[in-house]
């Protein structure tokens, strides 16, 4: 069974390798499931702005 916290950083894995490839990125989803939380995850420091 997978926790929370591996679902989570597969998530962040394949956003990242996703960020590169294309130009905007959506993250949507239920109320409440953690899509701000993932995407606060993702270093601002590699020159990724990130909009909510």
């Amino acid at each position: 069974m997978l926790d929370s916290g591996s679902i989570e950083r597969a998530l962040l894995s394949q956003i990242k390798g996703w960020l590169f490839q294309v130009k905007v990125l959506i993250i949507c989803g239920a109320r409440q499931v953690g899509k701000t939380t993932l995407s606060k995850r993702i270093p601002e420091d590699s020159g990724i702005s990130i909009e909510s």
